[in-house]
C-alpha cells in the first residue's frame, strides 16, 4: 500500500493491478492494469511471480513497481494522481 495525494494505492493480491482508493469512502476511483509491464508467460520462464511491490517517490511522483522474485524494477508515472 502507498498513500499519495489523498488516495490509497493498493496492489491486488495475485493480480497485476493497482487500485486507486478514496480512503474516506472506500470507493475504488481508478485501476491500473500492469499485466503488460512484464507478461506472466515471460516471468514464469525466469521463475518470477506476481507484482507485489509498490513504492512512490514524492520528489518526482514516480511509482516504483516490482514483484515476487522479479529481477527488475519499473519506474512509472501514473496519470490522474
Amino acid at each position: 500500500l502507498e498513500f499519495y495525494n489523498g488516495k490509497i494505492l493498493a496492489n491486488v493480491w495475485q493480480e497485476d493491478v493497482i487500485l486507486v482508493i478514496d480512503p474516506k469512502s472506500g470507493i475504488c476511483e481508478g485501476e491500473y492494469d500492469l499485466s503488460m509491464l512484464w507478461p506472466a508467460t515471460e516471468r514464469r520462464e525466469k521463475g518470477a511471480n506476481v507484482l507485489n511491490g509498490i513504492s512512490i517517490s514524492k520528489e518526482d511522483v514516480i511509482l516504483y513497481v516490482t514483484g515476487k522474485h522479479w529481477d527488475r524494477m519499473f519506474k512509472l508515472k501514473l496519470r490522474f494522481l
